[in-house]
């Protein structure tokens, strides 16, 4: 969360907060249905649900860096972390 965050911070105003909110929202939204999974019998819900927020928040990202809101290798760093929890989740979905 804290590296979304501070990359957000660093956005032009306008864009910080309105396309930034949302992505910072579902970063928040995506650590919830985590912890949820964790405490829940119902993990596999919980996990679709994280699972769609990761895919909205990756077509946030992808539009932030086509709108020239963040440098290149910036929004590549991010892209880079965020199919990584795709992936750990995946992971995850196969054995709940």
């Amino acid at each position: 969360y804290l590296n979304f965050y501070q990359e957000i911070r660093r956005w032009p105003k306008i864009e910080r907060y309105n396309l930034g909110r949302r992505c910072e929202d579902l970063v928040l939204d995506i650590l919830d249905n985590l912890n949820k999974a964790l405490s829940n019998r119902n993990k596999r819900f919980a996990l679709y649900e994280a699972d769609v927020k990761i895919q909205q928040l990756k077509l946030l990202f992808r539009l932030a860096n086509e709108l020239k809101v963040m440098e290149h290798r910036k929004y590549l760093f991010f892209e880079e972390k965020i199919l990584e929890i795709g992936k750990m989740l995946g992971g995850w979905l196969k054995t709940a």
